[in-house]
């Protein structure tokens, strides 16, 4: 019933009996494999199987590899990710979510790693309810314009992003992003170039299609490259996008050699699919037992949060007012939700949630104030200032006219280091680490030259993705 944030609790989504068991030659025959490969690929579609690993912790860490081209500093993870519960992989300092003081869920802010600062970026996560209405259009704007940003700082620091790592559905405290700002991220996604791979470890098997990303709007569907799902099918798997298993991976797939149970997936999955359609019932049932109204709860099928407390045994770690029940069980015919996910049994006993505070209203504005903070530091404390500087100084230019060939590079630097109120005595120090991020600006190719004006008086310019002007008369070397 509660998740105790350990994979014991993924095995038992479907059915008790069903547990991971030893992996004997038998169980990893290649027809095993091309029968599971099977079902993803035709119940999955546009995307594809590509690997399968002991782990959900497990297949992101090799998402995340692959994004980044085996370089971290170029890719952004979604604030409020878990990525890995593997504490022993540098992977889980990534992490930006956590169970605060009253066992509810939430995202870290300045308690996050130090690494995981240099790559976290801040999403508009939110829980549907009436305070969202008014505030949710702005933040969502400020999101897209940090991404855009943080794509044009990496270029500028002389690299480029190339991947975006999130959850559709936030573990710890359910919320959720907008259809639009999806579509808004998948216009970034191709403007910048950069992939978009997708956590769905939590969400697989237990929304009311068999990957969350279905029900998104085809144009983001269409940028996402992987997804990683992973606990209910007793192993980590990685799935692409059709368009990426073409053009990266070939027709044989074979998985880890080791760690993982085709059959026992195969029975999982064979088990979940069917039970998909009825699965808004289901959380109907459980809704009934702890007494919650629909409009009191939020999440998506089986993945339930709601204000209500369950009591359980002291010996676990559970996350309160999160739900995880079996997708089904018709033991004795009577459904009981209150079941924890091992295989101990014990009474329950619901409180009223009044010991703490947790609803729509109170978790999405937690939710607000954590994606300001990180929009906070993203814009102002990441990353080398001179770069910062300098990338805010292309990315705010739209018809500055010293950008138009009248002054040289370095009239046009001081006017721009004076508005700064630089320091005069450090001002050729400034100057120079200034003139290094310039100069990495031309060396990158983050200008596109272009011709402006009428036909007889077309000039030359530099222009960086909207109207931003840099004439090409400017000399960097003077």
């Amino acid at each position: 019933m509660i998740d105790d944030l350990q994979n014991a609790w993924g095995r038992f989504i479907i059915d008790e009996k069903l547990t991971r068991t030893n992996i004997s030659f038998h169980d990893k025959t290649p027809k095993d494999i091309q029968k599971l490969k099977d079902l993803l690929d035709k119940h999955c579609h546009p995307f594809k199987f590509v690997n399968t690993f002991a782990s959900g912790s497990k297949a992101n860490q090799w998402i995340l590899s692959n994004i980044g081209e085996l370089n971290i500093n170029k890719v952004l993870i979604g604030s409020g990710s878990y990525i890995s519960g593997d504490s022993f992989s540098i992977y889980s300092t990534l992490s930006t979510s956590f169970i605060n003081g009253d066992g509810t869920g939430e995202f870290m802010t300045n308690n996050a790693n130090d690494l995981a600062k240099k790559h976290i970026i801040p999403l508009p996560y939110h829980i549907p309810c009436d305070q969202c209405k008014e505030k949710i259009h702005d933040l969502e704007k400020s999101c897209v314009e940090e991404i855009h940003r943080r794509c044009v700082q990496a270029k500028v620091e002389g690299h480029r992003i190339t991947g975006l790592f999130l959850e559709l559905v936030l573990q710890c405290n359910g919320a959720i992003l907008s259809d639009k700002f999806l579509e808004d991220l998948a216009t970034l996604s191709e403007q910048h170039d950069f992939k978009i791979a997708l956590d769905e470890v939590l969400t697989g098997g237990r929304c009311k299609k068999i990957l969350k990303v279905l029900d998104t709007p085809a144009k983001f569907q269409d940028r996402v490259s992987y997804i990683s799902m992973g606990k209910w099918m007793g192993m980590g798997v990685v799935l692409c996008h059709e368009k990426v298993f073409s053009k990266y991976f070939g027709q044989n797939v074979t998985g880890e050699t080791t760690g993982t149970n085709y059959n026992e997936a195969i029975k999982s999955f064979n088990a979940v699919l069917p039970l998909l359609d009825n699965i808004d019932k289901q959380r109907e049932k459980v809704l009934g037992i702890l007494k919650v109204d629909e409009k009191d709860a939020w999440g998506d099928g089986i993945l339930i949060w709601c204000n209500c407390v369950v009591t359980k045994p002291v010996q676990t770690a559970a996350l309160n007012g999160r739900y995880l029940p079996f997708i089904n069980n018709e033991k004795n015919d009577v459904y009981d939700p209150t079941q924890f996910s091992t295989s101990t049994h014990f009474k329950t006993k619901l409180q009223s949630g009044e010991s703490f505070i947790f609803n729509k209203i109170s978790s999405c504005d937690k939710c607000f104030k954590a994606v300001e903070f990180w929009l906070r530091h993203s814009k102002h404390e990441n990353g080398d200032r001179y770069v910062r500087t300098v990338t805010d100084f292309l990315v705010d230019r739209k018809t500055d006219k010293e950008f138009q060939g009248k002054k040289m590079i370095y009239t046009a630097f001081e006017s721009f280091a004076k508005r700064l109120q630089l320091n005069p005595k450090r001002f050729h120090v400034e100057k120079e680490k200034y003139k290094f991020a310039i100069n990495m600006v031309f060396q990158e190719n983050i200008l596109e030259e272009k011709q402006i004006g009428p036909a007889k008086k077309r000039e030359r310019v530099y222009v960086l993705d909207d109207d931003t002007k840099i004439s090409k008369k400017i000399k960097l070397n003077d």
